[in-house]
């Protein structure tokens, strides 16, 4: 329902359609996104603080730092000024030890092209 976004590295329109996978233990979540014609545009992945379900209520903490994954296994690391700055101010030492492991975690699927697809038909 967003108006078209072209975020530089990859254009998000209206109808795109996005699969979302929380875990209860990792820190990051995944986002798939799909084009209205079904074709996978890529992976945006959060590193974040393990999801939990309190109350119904899905929540976990945005650690800044992302990653942007193409199909082809490419990938950019996203936000990395803003978590430099983060980690020395905000977190606490297992949020960066953690979110650390987190990169290095979602950039070894990435090269083994291993991130979850779970298809969209358009």
């Amino acid at each position: 329902t967003y108006p078209s976004r072209d975020l530089g590295y990859v254009h998000l329109e209206q109808g795109d359609r996005w699969v979302e996978s929380y875990f209860f233990d990792r820190w990051y979540n995944i986002f798939e996104i799909y084009g209205r014609d079904g074709q996978l545009k890529g992976w945006y992945c959060n590193v974040t603080t393990p999801a939990r379900l309190e109350d119904g209520e899905l929540t976990f903490t945005d650690l800044a730092l992302d990653l942007f994954v193409y199909p082809d296994g490419r990938y950019l690391v996203l936000d990395e000024e803003e978590y430099a700055k983060a980690r020395s101010e905000v977190y606490r030492p297992e949020e960066v030890r953690e979110a650390d492991r987190a990169v290095q975690e979602l950039t070894t699927l990435a090269r083994q092209q291993r991130l979850p697809r779970h298809g969209m038909a358009p």
